[in-house]
């Protein structure tokens, strides 16, 4: 007598597929090539960012997304890992997960940028600008803060 086995699938097979599939990562910040300059600079948005979050010889490092990132890290992670939880019961995709974590990033950068407390401007440029706030004056860098989920890029 020869017994019969039905294998009833409940997505374990979606599952396993969409975890394998999804090479995804979330990003926020400037990508190169975010639209828009600073009318003062005349420099691309990305740029000028780049060079404030770095410094350089003339401007003093303004580190508004590493300390962004090191602040909410553990946070991201938990998101993350609440997310992945759901995404094995059906309830969301990977994609979903990685979307709510650049939106946390992007905000938290915003955050960072309205909140840190940075070197003042030289008086060269209170002078120019008439503000002694770095990062915040015409508030084009809080509105080019961008987000996105995408394929890892190689190194």
């Amino acid at each position: 007598m020869a017994s019969r086995v039905r294998d009833i699938d409940r997505g374990f097979r979606r599952v396993v597929r969409q975890f394998r599939d999804a090479n995804l990562e979330a990003a926020a910040g400037y990508p190169v090539g975010t639209t828009g300059t600073l009318a003062s600079e005349g420099t691309p948005i990305w740029q000028y960012m780049t060079i404030n979050e770095e410094g350089s010889k003339t401007i003093p490092s303004r580190p508004f997304m590493s300390d962004a990132w090191d602040s909410n890290v553990d946070r991201y992670t938990r998101i993350s890992d609440a997310g992945m939880a759901q995404v094995t019961v059906g309830r969301t995709t990977v994609r979903d997960v990685m979307l709510r974590v650049a939106v946390e990033m992007a905000n938290d950068i915003k955050r960072s940028i309205a909140t840190g407390s940075f070197e003042p401007n030289a008086p060269s440029t209170v002078e120019r600008k008439g503000s002694s706030r770095p990062l915040f004056d015409t508030g084009a860098a809080l509105s080019a803060v961008a987000f996105e989920v995408r394929v890892p890029r190689r190194s």
